[in-house]
């Protein structure tokens, strides 16, 4: 309650002095303040769901829901050469999304995705999202636009996801390095 009442206080205290950055900062804080709140406790989640390609053990599909109820997801079903060739896995992406959410049905209140930049020197780089949002977003399209005509925000879609919070950015139109969303039903 008190951390409430100091955010309300900031808000005042913007609108006294008329300081619209300061107002925007203090938006800000009672909009996390507001996303903080409505986190549902959830049920116990069953454990990870992991299933690994037949053929080629690279290949891997993980879900995961963490304490606060979000649903992560780590999707390796195709790997994109630097030369621009692809390996495909016999794991259809489109298919296991739809498994992993009815996999946890009830026990997640969000998903929450994260499109990353790899770490210099990783074995697989995966960065065909960011790559994605990041040639839409440098042609003009709006962030949050190119995030639901992504893979993931298409999936959510099709499956009864409405609502989007962008939570993180690292960089900006074009150039992101880093984009962490939320989608809700």
């Amino acid at each position: 309650m008190t951390r409430l009442l100091l955010i309300y206080l900031c808000l005042c205290a913007a609108c006294v002095l008329a300081d619209d950055e300061y107002l925007e900062e203090c938006r800000e804080a009672a909009r996390m303040e507001a996303i903080w709140f409505s986190y549902q406790p959830t049920p116990q989640a069953p454990p990870p769901y992991v299933r690994r390609s037949e053929t080629d053990p690279r290949f891997y599909v993980k879900g995961e829901v963490d304490f606060t109820g979000a649903l992560h997801f780590v999707f390796l079903t195709k790997i994109i050469a630097p030369d621009g060739s692809e390996v495909r896995s016999e794991l259809k992406a489109e298919e296991e999304f739809g498994r992993i959410l009815e996999y946890f049905d009830g026990t997640y209140n969000r998903l929450r995705i994260v499109y990353t930049e790899p770490e210099a020197g990783e074995s697989l780089p995966l960065r065909d999202m960011i790559d994605e949002v990041n040639r839409k977003t440098g042609a003009g399209m709006e962030l949050r636009s190119a995030l639901w005509g992504s893979f993931f925000g298409r999936q959510a879609f099709r499956h009864g996801f409405r609502s989007m919070y962008v939570d993180n950015t690292d960089g900006s139109s074009g150039h992101y390095e880093m984009v962490v969303f939320e989608l809700r039903r």
